[in-house]
């Protein structure tokens, strides 16, 4: 299998070490950057070029700034090949309807807190919520800021978009319902860079609600350096999972059967790619189904926001 990986920045470098669960691959590495291209090439034996292949490509890992991957994703889905964008799936509603109109296209999304098991037992004990909530808080240090893209109005799209669209994720994991409204408040507590560093999200279901906050502003030296947690208040119970990544189930409605769980959803989530791939199955996560925590989004911000960047 011909895989190639474009965009070789912070994403692509921490999952580096998990594409080999694609077993026995042939990689080729596409940057606008050069050196770094040939450093992944090298470290994997594989090839490199700073232009997006024409040809032969049977799957591709897309981890470009967020406004090119429906723009790379197209590039690659019309080649044959099977594609995986990370989160989050798209920006503009140009692009979110793109999605949506070509539904039976292989695209699979990197929402790999879906796949950590703290969250899928939480998933399947889900029943008449009162509350939900979820929050992912996590420091960033200056440097973060300072790569090719983070940071830009143009192309990041602030908190909800790069830590918070987890949460808002999970939420839309957790039904199929739409909500029925959205409230939104965000702001900038640290830098003027992102859109905003600090937010909340309000969405009003049919009988319960769901809050959602993230933040990127607090001091990782002097205050609490992160966390994340999905809560969901039922009227048989307490279901809760937290870590920095969702893995830890912490509060179960009956301890006596409180199922073991570890796992950040990482691993899960390129296993499940592995097996759809091999056996000729659907994306684990198809884009169409991803894309409804982009409509929120769209909703919270509201047509009239100059900070969106992209996004509107």
């Amino acid at each position: 299998m011909k895989v190639c990986a474009v965009g070789l920045g912070q994403g692509a470098s921490y999952g580096f070490n998990r594409w080999g669960k694609l077993g026995p691959v042939d990689m080729h590495f596409v940057d606008i950057n050069e050196k770094r291209a040939k450093s992944f090439a090298r470290q994997k034996d594989g090839t490199y070029s700073t232009e997006l292949p024409d040809s032969g490509i049977d799957f591709a890992i897309i981890s470009t700034p967020n406004h090119l991957h429906v723009e790379h994703a197209k590039h690659f889905l019309g080649m044959g090949a099977k594609v995986f964008i990370e989160k989050p799936p798209a920006l503009s509603m140009e692009d979110i309807k793109w999605i949506e109109d070509n539904k039976n296209e292989w695209i699979t999304v990197g929402f790999q807190c879906r796949f950590g098991k703290a969250v899928t037992a939480i998933r399947e004990r889900f029943k008449d919520p009162i509350l939900v909530e979820c929050w992912k808080h996590r420091g960033r240090d200056a440097e973060y800021y300072e790569d090719d893209w983070h940071g830009k109005w143009a192309t990041d799209g602030g908190v909800i978009c790069q830590q918070g669209i987890h949460c808002v994720d999970l939420v839309c994991s957790l039904t199929d319902e739409d909500p029925i409204s959205v409230q939104f408040v965000g702001q900038n507590n640290r830098h003027d860079i992102e859109c905003e560093d600090t937010a909340a999200l309000l969405l009003e279901y049919d009988g319960w609600t769901a809050i959602i906050h993230s933040t990127t502003a607090m001091d990782a030296i002097s205050h609490y350096g992160g966390g994340s947690g999905l809560k969901v208040v039922q009227r048989s119970g307490v279901l809760q999972a937290g870590g920095s990544s969702f893995q830890d189930l912490e509060v179960w409605e009956h301890e006596d059967d409180k199922p073991k769980t570890r796992g950040m959803g990482y691993i899960e989530m390129w296993t499940a790619i592995e097996q759809a791939l091999s056996s000729g199955g659907p994306p684990p996560i198809p884009a169409c189904d991803a894309i409804r925590c982009m409509k929120i989004v769209h909703k919270a911000y509201g047509v009239d926001s100059s900070k969106l960047g992209n996004l509107r």
